[in-house]
């Protein structure tokens, strides 16, 4: 695909405050292996809207301890770099959503921010949002957002920093969903990070964030995975109206990830299975999911033994590695922990 000239705002060495209107974000919710990336390729074929597949970017700050206050000359350089690695993971990787750039035009933009906020007090958010809305008017856009799963531990932080931010949250059948995260292909994801008991505490304590702004009138919406690879105009038509964006008149539909891509399809072990719907089978039939009624076996516990021991090593590993991983597993626990 040939690439579109840049506008010039991208590589500003001020602040496009004064020539945009900066609106509230967009940004697409839930849980990992649950069609979010398909999902934000959907939102941004909305006329007016571009949203950036996988963005942590309140995760590493507050891994460097930037998540509060104004960043440090340090701190900025390292948000600048985690930013544009982001970019350029999406252009040699990348599928859905992806910037029209080069290479080189992150480093004249991630150049541009620096020499703008040089003796400038800014913090995480307010990086993000020049960041994001440089990225949205250069594909075209108005409007910005992005996806990232884990943010509905964070809704309340996010509401506060980005007043009238929309949320919309993407939800899959638990059972599918682990499915695909325990055979997710080595371009998608890690199969170590599954875990059934753990996720499935991790979708009860989404299921249970989405009742509860439900039940305090919150304005989010909800896209049921199925729904969106049923019929994804029909998903993007409720979105944009959501967002009171004109739909797409001709959608572009591209191939799914899919954790079985050339290989034979697995499924989990009805020990998985009755494990599951032990521990969130209530929830489930709340979200319209029937229950299967799968019994256990003891082949199947020692199979659960073995996927504990790989889940533990791994996040043990992860640790080591990356401070935003323990920010992560951090945060995962606190959520299990509050959960009603």
């Amino acid at each position: 695909m040939t690439k579109q000239k840049t506008n010039p705002l991208l590589i500003a060495t001020t602040s496009i405050r004064s020539a945009v209107e900066i609106r509230p974000p967009v940004i697409v919710v839930g849980l990992p292996r649950s069609g979010s990336s398909f999902l934000s390729d959907i939102l941004s074929q909305v006329q007016g809207l571009y949203v950036f597949d996988d963005l942590y970017l309140y995760r590493e700050a507050k891994a460097i301890g930037a998540d509060t206050g104004y960043l440090s000359e340090i701190q900025l350089d390292r948000l600048l770099f985690f930013l544009g690695w982001q970019i350029r993971a999406r252009l040699k990787y990348g599928t859905f959503s992806v910037p029209n750039m080069d290479f080189e035009d992150v480093d004249i933009m991630n150049s541009a921010l620096r020499q703008l906020y040089v003796g400038q007090q800014v913090r995480w958010y307010e990086l993000l949002e020049e960041w994001m809305m440089r990225l949205a008017i250069n594909q075209g856009a108005t409007r910005w957002g992005y996806k990232a799963p884990q943010d509905f531990l964070n809704i309340g932080l996010l509401k506060e920093v980005f007043p009238g931010v929309k949320f919309i949250f993407i939800q899959r059948d638990p059972r599918e969903m682990m499915r695909s995260l325990k055979y997710v292909h080595d371009m998608d994801g890690n199969p170590k990070q599954y875990h059934p008991i753990v996720y499935s505490l991790y979708w009860k304590s989404c299921a249970n964030k989405m009742a509860k702004l439900k039940h305090q009138n919150n304005n989010f919406l909800t896209v049921k995975f199925e729904t969106m690879v049923a019929s994804p105009s029909a998903t993007v038509a409720e979105v944009a109206e959501y967002l009171e964006l004109p739909a797409p008149n001709n959608l572009q539909v591209k191939k799914t990830n899919s954790s079985f891509q050339n290989k034979k399809k697995q499924e989990l072990s009805s020990t998985e299975i009755w494990l599951i719907e032990k521990i969130i089978g209530r929830d489930m039939e709340i979200c319209d999911y029937q229950l299967s009624g799968c019994k256990p076996s003891l082949r199947g516990f020692w199979g659960v033994l073995k996927v504990s021991f790989i889940f533990t090593g791994y996040q043990v590993s992860r640790v080591f590695k990356k401070k935003s991983a323990l920010v992560s597993i951090k945060t995962f626990l606190n959520s299990i922990f509050h959960t009603k």
